[in-house]
């Protein structure tokens, strides 16, 4: 299978994109390159994990483009999956959102008849048997106690005898007790359920690696996979948030690369839209990327052309 120059005209999901004007191919081979090179040095240290990189440009400066156009290229050498965070957001979790598509688009990327029934169904399901623990853990929901009624109001004009008060503290202290064995018994299950996706997540891209589907066999794929998450920065702003975390929580895995494309100054408005003006969104962004890249424009008279109507003006003119 051969990629179409970036040059050519290309349709992505139905949709129809222009040659590149802005020479966008230049900017994703040398990413290419750089994140293949510190993807499998992470993969080499003792404590591996996943490189995330956040491509970052203002609105109408071609981000979806050169994104949906990058990992179009990256397809034929690399498992991709690309996520439209915006079209998402009404999702409640973004933890399984991002599952969801793993799952859809890495599946379809593997020949079947090497997965055994067991395999297949694994895949299928993925997070199925855990999300319940992770998300339970993510949310802190403990045994259903009201701590309300463990305490004596002292506005009620009913007279409790000391016998009575000292039901009240052994109640609180039971109902603590309980609370706190929950609490580890939640945080166990949240650890392995982790572990457990974690994973799944690895033999799918193992698996869309070295068993490939049709016209992918004729091309010798490799690790990293490529995981993009366009569009953060319009989403609302627990969304985002969630979605940050869960990539530094939950995808912090060895072998994927995250690419994050956003208007960064944006998506800085939009965490203090939940913390607050004051908070330093900026130094709040940097816990999640390992490194930025910024899309310059350039104008010149081949883009102009490719994207204006200049019959218009020529009429002003002429008038």
């Amino acid at each position: 299978m051969c990629a179409k120059q970036w040059n050519e005209e290309i349709k992505i999901d139905g949709v129809t994109y222009p040659a590149d004007q802005l020479n966008r191919k230049q900017d994703a081979e040398l990413l290419t390159k750089i994140l293949v090179r510190r993807s499998n040095s992470n993969r080499e240290k003792p404590n591996k994990s996943s490189y995330v990189i956040n491509v970052n440009a203002e609105w109408g400066a071609g981000k979806t483009y050169f994104v949906k156009r990058w990992a179009e290229d990256l397809k034929h050498e690399h498992p991709v999956v690309y996520i439209d965070a915006w079209s998402n957001d009404f999702m409640d979790s973004p933890i399984i959102t991002v599952l969801a598509e793993i799952q859809e688009q890495l599946l379809e990327t593997i020949d079947k008849s090497h997965l055994t029934q067991a395999k297949r169904k694994s895949f299928k399901n993925i997070g199925i048997s855990v999300l319940p623990k992770i998300l339970a853990a993510l949310v802190k929901r403990y045994g259903g106690f009201d701590i309300e009624d463990l305490f004596v109001d002292e506005n009620s004009d009913t007279c409790t005898s000391p016998s009575t008060q000292n039901n009240k503290s052994l109640d609180l202290s039971a109902a603590m007790e309980a609370m706190t064995t929950q609490a580890f018994k939640e945080h166990s299950d949240y650890k392995k359920g982790v572990k457990e996706l974690k994973g799944t997540i690895k033999e799918l891209v193992k698996y869309s690696i070295e068993k490939p589907k049709g016209g992918l066999q004729a091309t010798a794929r490799d690790y990293p996979a490529f995981i993009f998450i366009d569009e953060l920065d319009r989403c609302r702003p627990t969304y985002a948030v969630e979605m940050l975390e869960a990539i530094k929580h939950i995808f912090d895995i060895e072998g994927l690369v995250i690419v994050v494309s956003t208007h960064t100054e944006e998506l800085q408005h939009t965490i203090k839209a939940l913390y607050g003006n004051d908070f330093n969104a900026d130094n709040y962004l940097r816990r999640f990327f390992d490194t930025k890249y910024h899309l310059d424009v350039g104008i010149s008279a081949s883009l102009l052309e490719a994207n204006c109507d200049f019959t218009v003006s020529a009429f002003i003119s002429r008038r």
